[in-house]
């Protein structure tokens, strides 16, 4: 793995998967060139060769996702479902992704409890169970989405609405 793979690597899974967490990166990364972990020699190289990717970042939660700097994200209304046997965590979706699953459903199906949007953004994205720490992850991206994005709005202390 030279760093012109790498640098090629990064473009086509950050191209194709945006925005993509790093922990997801990292997984797509191992998986690509062969790698059970990632040890600090290849940590550093791909740490490297990242950095030197001319990618936008946002950080969500606490984790880091990279997208193409091709893309306005803030205008950008796509999610997509998570496909069943795909490595990709609830906590490897952007604050954006969940933002754009809510307003899609608060669209279609009107005002709702935050508690129930949490449930129906979780359906969407395809995942079956909604554990607390997803749960929570899932909510505090809806409200940070909240007069930010998409026109969704806080109604009182539990009421999600849409502009």
């Amino acid at each position: 793995m030279n760093e012109v793979d790498m640098f090629a690597f990064f473009m086509e899974t950050i191209g194709t998967e945006y925005p993509i967490s790093l922990e997801l990166l990292e997984s797509r990364f191992r998986e690509t060139f062969g790698l059970g972990r990632i040890g600090s020699v290849v940590r550093s190289k791909f740490t490297l060769a990242l950095n030197n990717v001319k990618v936008l970042i946002e950080c969500c939660g606490g984790h880091n996702f990279y997208y193409p700097r091709s893309v306005d994200m803030n205008s950008n209304r796509f999610w997509r479902a998570t496909l069943e046997g795909d490595v990709r965590r609830l906590v490897d979706i952007s604050y954006i992704e969940i933002g754009n699953c809510a307003a899609d459903l608060i669209a279609n199906q009107g005002t709702m409890s935050l508690d129930d949007l949490c449930h129906e953004v979780n359906l969407a994205l395809g995942y079956a169970l909604l554990k607390k720490t997803s749960y929570d992850y899932v909510r505090n991206a809806i409200k940070w989405n909240c007069s930010r994005r998409n026109g969704l709005y806080m109604i009182g202390e539990d009421l999600i609405g849409i502009r």
